[in-house]
């Protein structure tokens, strides 16, 4: 019987032994963790330079961390972080950013990597802007190797060059836009595209070079352009193998308003055979299906 209550004795002994080790090693390893992620993550207010603004709002002027996934705060010291200011975020080697709600305004070069010679690139696989922002500068997130994008519903402004030479292959814009600025999303892999209604500018090559297959125009971008509204020359244009620009040869799908005027239609990078079929149609309103080389509206 002791044989017996020994030998059982032992045997419990070891399997607390053993839990204790394994318990151990758990929490080591969180321990371990932790500390690996933590130069990724850990973020203070003392590694984002700012400006108080007239309205008590702060913009951040630079990021001066070392982690390279940045969760940019809604607050620093206390106060509401609005706008990303320029060239806050250029070419700081960032993978992943999240950007917070409180944001209405993102700068010029904010995100950029034109200057990429320096060193150090952002490279971003998918950027998601939040509803609050409203404007997105010059060449905000030029060159950014950016393949997903989404657009909050409340961004209105779109300026030159900001998600120019990426790599997006769907784009949707929000209701809210109003201004698609120059070269906005020039050579990217865009295929399909619906202006939304409510847009009143799209400007010079904002589109160009992307491989689009359909796209719909609203009727609010069929009047002739003034200095301010209207769609701009070569918005649809794409370059050939010596990088001269030529008609539009990928669009299979064109969804068109009525009337444009002639020196819009002839200017904006469609070819040939779809402008003098759509103007044979007397400029009807409609869809427009491309079958081989022919055209014809449904």
């Amino acid at each position: 019987m002791r044989c017996v209550l020994e030998n059982r004795l032992h045997f419990a002994g070891k399997n607390i032994f053993k839990e204790f080790i394994m318990k151990r090693k758990a929490i080591l390893a969180i321990v371990i963790m932790a500390i690996m992620l933590a130069p990724l993550w850990a973020q203070s207010e003392d590694d984002f330079e700012v400006t108080q603004n007239r309205d008590n709002t702060l913009t951040i002027t630079n990021y001066k961390g070392s982690a390279k996934d940045v969760v940019i705060p809604g607050t620093l010291y206390g106060i509401r972080v609005t706008a990303i200011g320029r060239e806050a975020f250029q070419n700081k080697g960032l993978t992943s950013v999240v950007i917070p709600n409180t944001v209405v305004t993102i700068g010029e070069d904010a995100f950029n990597n034109m200057w990429s010679w320096k060193g150090a690139s952002n490279n971003f696989t998918e950027v998601i802007i939040p509803n609050s922002v409203t404007t997105i500068g010059s060449s905000a997130f030029y060159e950014c190797g950016i393949t997903k994008l989404s657009l909050g519903t409340g961004v209105q402004n779109i300026y030159y060059q900001a998600f120019s030479y990426n790599k997006i292959s769907e784009l949707t814009l929000p209701a809210s836009l109003k201004i698609i600025g120059d070269y906005a999303f020039i050579r990217n892999q865009i295929k399909s595209l619906t202006i939304p209604n409510g847009v009143t500018l799209v400007s010079m090559r904002a589109f160009t070079d992307n491989p689009l297959e359909t796209l719909v125009i609203p009727a609010s971008l069929a009047a002739e352009r003034t200095n301010r509204t209207g769609l701009f020359p070569e918005v649809f244009e794409q370059s050939n193998e010596y990088g001269m620009h030529t008609g539009n040869k990928t669009l299979t799908r064109i969804t068109m308003p009525a009337n444009m005027v002639d020196r819009v239609l002839d200017s904006l990078g469609f070819e040939d055979s779809f402008v003098n079929f759509y103007k044979s149609q007397n400029k009807a309103a409609g869809t427009y299906v491309k079958n081989g080389p022919i055209w014809r509206r449904q």
